[in-house]
């Protein structure tokens, strides 16, 4: 059948009714019964005051007196009578003459009335006319479907006649005199016409076919009456504002059969076939699937639109009317919000039921089928809104008789409707309803092949950066001119508010295509930011004007410092740009000049577009960020920088400053009032309907335009062609009221190819295609945002790749200045580029502290410098001593031919070593500087490059402490030791690299030798010594990620290659010694590359390996640890002459130990465990004693409770033996009588005192061991020595006390060991309990190998020392 397409007028109303009340004047009242008597009253009392008179007449006897009197009397009484007859006659005549003229008033109200009631029921006949003339209707193009979702009969459709109330209100006045009683025959008339006159009959019924409506009763009449509703919606409503749905039983469909013809049942989007699906299914299950998606969009659309009140249904789309026929039982709206009604989201279900009892849990309107009649009964509270009254009138009667339309009169109205269909609505027809293309805006009708070169031609002053981006209230096209207004524009910054669902988004991309399509990328270059990460701007990246496309910056805080370092640096170009070119004053005028063609201004300089989505929420994030925008308000309209803020809300004082500089603000829907108020200055905005794209444009006082923006994200559909894309013959086909057209073609025609449109969920839109045609016309702009650092890096990413050189090893491709290493890569936001970050390890003093809490990637950094370090430098140039007091992340370095060592936290002896190696360098450079005349370091290190300096085997050293915390408080001794390495170090080519936590862990004598920092994020940012507000932006979970010098991020590379090895090393790479191999045999060759590529990765492990076996000679002078067995006799032979007791090697230098018996140490106090080496030193020293000197010279007294001594000290040297407690007590005061007789005396002189002269004899030795079993408490047996601790010179007499480490720090405060203590007797701590305490201050007993011990001596350091050793002797 062919279609006619019709054009639908705006709807023909008649005249308004007049619906002005009509108020009855009151009756009148009638005479009271109380007026007679009244009157009476009034005609006695002058009859009475006569006589009165008459009687005084009579009183005084005067003839004349009593003929006046009588004549007066007589008067009187005559006067008396007429006026009563009056009154009584009067009354009644007045009483009929009003009732008379309120009669004739009343008539002429009811002639008024019966006017009224003529012309109500034509207007009701109107709007719901008879059945039988809906074809007559529908014939009239002024009448078809000329309801509209805003009348008030929409959705109303007439099921019967009844008689319903008069539209004018009819009301009698209340009577004057409440107690007064009423004229019965004016009261009767009153009440006809209040009563009675005022009900219409013959007035149609409507049904509200609006939510959840149910209609009861027998099924035969029950469908009459839908049927006759149907058919009257169908009429009277369009496609575009209804669609009928229907479920329905196959075996009863045959009544709702003419559906299928109606333009309100068919599908516009899905086929059955080759025809279009009808929206009828015979399940429930069906109807819930075919609706569910809608239900659901409408839900969530309802729910947004319902932040700014409740939404209006016809915003949703079209009505949805859903026909639920007998026996179906359907329930569409689970799950559906409780604030919100099936009418709320547009849909109404009509259910049709038999009984009462079967009705739905909930029923809105009932429709009720009984002999009578029908009876419509609408449940819901009246309304409140303007239109409540409105569909009321237009509902009609409430009960009455039902309609029936005969079959003929609904096949003629199926004739009529079926070949109907409306023209498409133009954007004119409905500028601010309409859906706005590229087309409406630029004139390109394919955004997919239009000439970019033609829409990018040379612009007038007055249309650049002047663009449309939506249509008027009448159709006109809205401008936005970014210009500043001394050029005629509205700019040059400006502000877009819309809340969720306003379309905010889709006006952005609107702005940002057209300009973009209007504009060559040489002339506008944008920046678009969305803070929260969302779709803004998604697509936008590839057109040649993005200068950058910045999102997610709610994720990282530190992208937002980013990107205000990215502007400002741009901002700081283009002035310097303008400056360059002879100080111009303006962007205009240099591209005026560079169009002329002067050379000063050749270089492109576009007008930079920034667009900032979210800028609310990035204010809130960074508050600092508005002195930016500040910035480019102030000096933005000259250096061509244009900027658009946008934001969901607006709070009042947010902008702080910036409002003078956003000219033209673009208010979209808002939250409330206020938020209007702040854009636009007035609520409008709020009051704006819930449409994507509405809004208001407002530029200063001049300009307040409501406009609706285009829509560039739709999908792309190509114009239509001539071409036929399917060309099969016709195959006639059935068309049922269900979908069972594809099966029948299916079983007839398997091979003919499916008809209607094809879905395709990842069709591009328009905004895509017309990006696409953009990119391939133009060049991409200068970038002023480079991608963020990377959250990993390799050391190839900084240093390239890598290359095997005969004689210095493997080394990277490009040499960097001596003692500068690369760690990773420096990003520069305001300079626009990222670069390597090398560090010079000369600068700032040497020194190096990595700041970071744990886990940040403060040990990697020292990894990668090192083996950056190893690959830029020679064996030699550098040497690195390593403590790993952290997690053991340096252990892997120990197998580096440039690292000395790595000790770790669990060998104490390495680490003190390790420190000591450091230190003893440091001395001797000291020396070697002042032998040589050196006067720099700078000098040291040429000539050590030239050879020169064999003296020393590497030029600089590094102390690398990993953890340095850990020094602080494990090894306290040692932090004084590099305390003073980082004060004298530098001059002497002596660094350190620390890692610590934060700043404060280093001291601050230190800290003032550290010249270098590098931070990793911190505990605590306000612990930042680079920049507090950039600490911030240092995420956890970003390891690498650090601060510079300048407050420049970097991101430290791990020390990997990800392209893998040199081929000649990768056999090496994997596996094998790390010792060096063998030189090459070319040693100024360089070895090429592998043909077939690199590896394809390595670690650090094997990139040690092959660094060590890539280097031909020797590795730096590994570090000399203490040995745990010292062979005395060797000691002895390399301590050479001596005057003391040679007992060990010293830690510091590992040089031999000598005690000097003859002055400081002439006194000894060894505390240890069993088998920590005591008796074994004891006997070493009774041993070289007597090697040395004769029995004349030295003589003993042992006290050796346990006879381990028995046979060590001579029988010549023996001057006493006690191996008992008693024995001791005589034995040490016979040795205390011999030293008082050498006691001096009181005539000794000084010469005297000096030589020891008044006295001979040995020294001598009193050798105590086991002194904890000798005197378990108290004095004991050697409190007669007491005396003479302090003239142990003058009396020859030296103490050797040996005892276990078990109480000690109790038995230190016994009279011998603390009288020791008191004269400063040298100290031996051997193995022992930490736990004792502190035996000498700040020296703690330690758990030692055999023959190791901490030696004290007053005035200088504690020393730790291993004990020289006799193969003969065994260990106690």
């Amino acid at each position: 059948m062919t279609q006619r397409l019709i054009h639908r007028p705006a709807r023909s109303h008649p005249e308004p009714v007049d619906l002005r009340p009509v108020e009855l004047l009151a009756p009148p009242t009638l005479p009271d019964a109380a007026a007679g008597l009244q009157g009476v009253m009034q005609i006695l009392m002058p009859i009475m005051g006569g006589a009165g008179s008459l009687i005084m007449i009579v009183a005084n006897r005067n003839p004349v007196m009593l003929i006046a009197g009588g004549i007066m009397l007589t008067a009187t009484i005559g006067g008396a009578v007429v006026m009563f007859v009056a009154q009584r006659t009067g009354t009644a005549r007045r009483a009929t003459d009003l009732r008379r003229r309120y009669l004739d008033y009343l008539d002429r109200v009811r002639s008024d009335l019966a006017v009224a009631v003529a012309e109500q029921r034509s207007r009701a006949l109107r709007h719901h006319p008879d059945p039988a003339v809906l074809p007559e209707l529908v014939r009239d193009p002024l009448r078809l479907w000329e309801r509209r979702p805003q009348d008030p009969d929409f959705l109303i459709a007439r099921v019967g006649t009844g008689s319903s109330p008069l539209w004018r209100r009819v009301s009698a006045p209340p009577a004057r005199d409440q107690l007064a009683e009423p004229d019965v025959v004016v009261a009767a008339a009153t009440l006809r016409i209040v009563e009675r006159d005022r009900v219409v009959a013959g007035m149609p019924i409507g049904l509200p076919v609006n939510g959840r409506v149910c209609v009861v009763g027998p099924s035969g009449p029950v469908r009459q009456i839908v049927t006759a509703a149907l058919a009257q919606l169908a009429a009277t409503h369009g496609p575009g504002e209804l669609r009928i749905y229907g479920c329905v039983p196959r075996r009863s469909a045959g009544w709702l059969d003419w559906l299928k013809w109606l333009p309100q049942s068919l599908s516009t989007e899905e086929f059955d076939g080759s025809a279009p699906k009808r929206l009828v299914t015979e399940h429930a299950e069906q109807l819930a699937t075919l609706l569910g998606p809608e239900i659901s969009r409408r839900t969530s659309e309802a729910v947004r639109a319902g932040r700014f009140g409740r939404a209006d249904p016809s915003r949703l789309g079209p009505a949805l009317v859903v026909i639920v026929d007998l026996g179906v039982s359907v329930d569409l709206f689970i799950g559906l919000p409780p604030e919100f009604e099936p009418a709320d989201l547009g849909i109404s279900v009509v259910t049709l039921v038999e009984h009462a009892a079967l009705e739905p849990e909930r029923v809105d309107v009932r429709l009720t089928c009984h002999d009578a009649g029908i009876t419509v009964q609408d449940l819901r509270p009246p309304g409140e809104d303007d239109n409540a009254e409105a569909r009321l009138r237009a509902a009609g009667a409430r009960t009455g008789l039902g309609d029936r339309i005969e079959a003929s009169t609904l096949r003629a109205l199926v004739r009529e409707l079926t070949a109907v269909r409306l023209v498409e609505e133009t954007a004119a027809a409905a500028p601010l309803d309409a859906t706005l293309d590229l087309g409406d805006l630029v004139g390109v009708t394919d955004p997919a092949h239009f000439d970019v070169s033609r829409t990018w031609a040379p612009r007038a002053g007055a249309d650049f950066l002047r663009v449309p981006f939506g249509l008027g209230p009448t159709g006109e096209r809205v401008f936005l001119d970014l210009k500043e207004p001394a050029l005629g524009g509205m700019g040059p910054h400006g502000l877009c508010v819309g809340a969720t669902g306003s379309g905010k988004s889709e006006v952005l991309r609107t702005l940002v295509l057209t300009l973009a399509i209007l504009h060559p990328p040489e002339r506008l270059s944008m920046v678009l930011v969305d803070y929260k990460g969302g779709a803004t701007f998604a697509g936008l990246e590839h057109i040649p004007h993005c200068a950058a496309m910045i999102s997610n910056l709610s994720d990282d805080t530190g992208l937002v410092d980013r990107l205000h370092d990215a502007l400002f640096g741009e901002m700081k170009r283009r002035q310097q740009v303008l400056a360059d070119a002879g100080n111009l004053p303006n962007i205009t005028e240099y591209n005026r000049r560079r169009d002329q063609g002067d050379e000063a201004c050749r270089a492109p300089l576009p007008n930079l577009f920034v667009v900032i989505d979210e800028f609310g929420e990035l204010l809130t994030a960074k508050p600092d960020f508005i002195e930016l925008f500040l910035a480019i308000g102030r000096i933005g309209r000259s250096i061509g920088v244009h900027l658009l803020l946008a934001s969901q809300r607006l709070e009042e004082g947010r902008l702080r400053g910036l409002e003078s500089f956003l000219s033209y603000r673009l208010g979209l829907r808002t939250f409330n009032v206020g938020e209007s108020r702040a854009v636009l200055g007035v609520g409008d905005a709020y009051e704006l309907p819930p449409m994507p794209g509405s809004g208001f444009l407002k530029v200063d006082t001049t300009v307040f335009e409501r406009f609706k923006a285009g829509y560039v994200s739709g999908p792309y559909v190509p114009p239509a062609t001539a071409e036929t894309l399917v060309d099969a013959p016709p195959v006639p086909a059935p068309f049922p009221l269900f979908n069972d057209t594809a099966e029948y073609l299916a079983a007839v025609a398997p091979d003919r190819p499916a008809a209607g449109p094809a879905d395709d969920a990842l069709a591009p839109t328009v905004l895509d295609v017309a990006v696409r045609q953009l990119a391939r016309a133009g060049r991409q702009v200068s970038p002023i945002w480079l991608p963020p650092l990377p959250a990993e890096l390799t050391l190839d990413d900084v240093v390239g790749g890598l290359r095997v050189d005969g004689v210095l090893g493997l080394r990277t491709e490009s040499a960097p200045p001596p003692l500068t290493v690369a760690l990773g890569r420096l990003d520069k936001p305001a300079e626009q580029k990222q670069e390597p970050l090398r560090l010079d390890l000369a600068a700032s003093g040497g020194h190096l502290a990595v700041l970071g809490a744990p886990r940040t990637g403060k040990s990697n950094l020292v990894r990668t410098l090192v083996v950056s370090a190893a690959l830029s430098h020679q064996v030699g140039e550098v040497a690195f001593y390593c403590l790993d007091l952290g997690g053991g992340a340096l252990r892997v370095l120990d197998g580096l031919p440039h690292v000395a060592g790595v000790a770790s936290r669990l060998e104490p002896d390495r680490v003190r070593r390790t420190v000591a190696e450091v230190a003893a360098a440091l001395a001797e450079r000291e020396e070697l500087f002042a032998r040589l005349g050196l006067d720099s370091v700078e000098a040291m290190r040429e000539a050590f490059r030239r050879g020169r300096l064999t003296e020393l085997p590497v030029a600089d050293v590094f102390l690398v402490i990993d953890n340095f915390p850990v020094l602080r408080s494990d090894f306290e001794d040692l932090a004084d030791l590099v305390q003073d390495l980082g004060t004298r170090g530098p001059g002497y080519g002596i660094h350190l690299i620390l890692t610590c936590g934060r700043w404060s862990d280093v001291r601050m004598q230190l800290q003032a030798a550290i010249g270098t920092k590098i931070e990793f994020r911190l505990n605590d940012p306000g612990d930042s010594v680079l920049g507090r507000k950039q600490a911030v932006n240092l995420r956890a979970g970003n390891p690498g990620r650090c601060l510079v010098e300048g407050g420049l991020m970097a991101q430290i590379a791990r020390p990997e290659f990800a392209a893998g090895l040199p081929g000649r090393l990768r056999g090496t790479s994997t596996g094998g010694s790390t010792t060096p191999g063998p030189a090459a045999p070319e040693p100024a060759a360089t070895e090429p590359a592998d043909p077939a590529g690199p590896s394809p990765g390595t670690t650090l492990e094997s990139l040690i390996r092959s660094i060590a076996a890539a280097w031909p000679g020797d590795p730096v002078p590994p570090i000399r640890m203490l040995p745990t067995l010292v062979d005395q006799a060797r000691l002895l032979a390399s301590a050479g002459p001596r005057a003391g007791i040679v007992i060990g090697v010293d830690e510091t230098d590992l040089k031999p130990v000598e005690l000097d018996w003859r002055g400081a140490d002439s006194h000894l106090l060894i505390v240890g465990d069993a088998e920590s080496g005591k008796t074994s030193l004891l006997k070493l020293l009774v041993r070289d004693l007597v090697s040395r000197y004769t029995d004349q010279e030295v003589v003993f007294a042992v006290f050796d409770v346990r006879r381990t001594l028995l046979d060590v000290v001579p029988e010549d040297y023996l001057g006493a033996y006690a191996g008992t407690t008693a024995m001791a007590a005589g034995m040490a005061a016979g040795v205390a009588g011999e030293l008082r007789g050498r006691l001096p005396p009181d005539d000794v002189t000084a010469v005297a005192l000096r030589t020891r002269s008044w006295w001979r004899g040995p020294e001598i030795f009193v050798i105590v061991d086991d002194y904890d079993l000798l005197s378990p408490a108290g004095a004991g047996p050697l409190a007669p020595f007491v005396e003479f601790l302090p003239q142990a010179r003058d009396v020859g007499f030296h103490l050797i006390v040996a005892r276990r480490s078990g109480g000690v720090s109790r038995a230190l405060y016994e009279p011998v060991p603390q009288r020791l203590r008191e004269v400063g007797a040298t100290g031996l701590l051997l193995s022992g309990d930490r736990q004792e305490g502190a035996i000498y201050p700040g020296v703690h007993l330690s758990v030692q190998p055999p023959g190791r011990g901490t030696l004290i001596r007053r005035g200088r350091k504690p020393v730790l020392i291993q004990l020289g050793h006799r193969p003969d002797d065994a260990v106690d």
